[in-house]
């Protein structure tokens, strides 16, 4: 995704690293806690394009490895509890 790594779960991207970013969907409890610590912003990997689902995790989460692991299991099972992503049929190839 975005040429970056990402991890997903039954199709569903549930974190991943862009630049110097690294954003995860987060369950809605936790969303909110670190959201109340002020330094939690929506993703936005290019300018007016906010990805509203996920969530930049803040520097203080990201350099707590124990954190950041706490983190990333809830975004991963708050993710695996989504409907699996159903990808679309792909076209035809019409020969040249």
């Amino acid at each position: 995704m975005f040429g970056c790594p990402c991890a997903f779960a039954s199709g569903n991207m549930f974190a991943g690293l862009f630049q110097e970013v690294v954003f995860a969907r987060l369950p809605p409890a936790l969303h909110a806690e670190l959201a109340a610590a002020g330094d939690l912003r929506t993703f936005e990997p290019r300018p007016s394009f906010r990805m509203r689902a996920y969530s930049e995790l803040p520097a203080s989460v990201v350099e707590d490895e124990a954190r950041l692991a706490e983190v990333l299991r809830a975004a991963f099972v708050f993710t695996s509890a989504l409907p699996p992503k159903v990808g679309k049929p792909r076209k035809a190839r019409t020969p040249r």
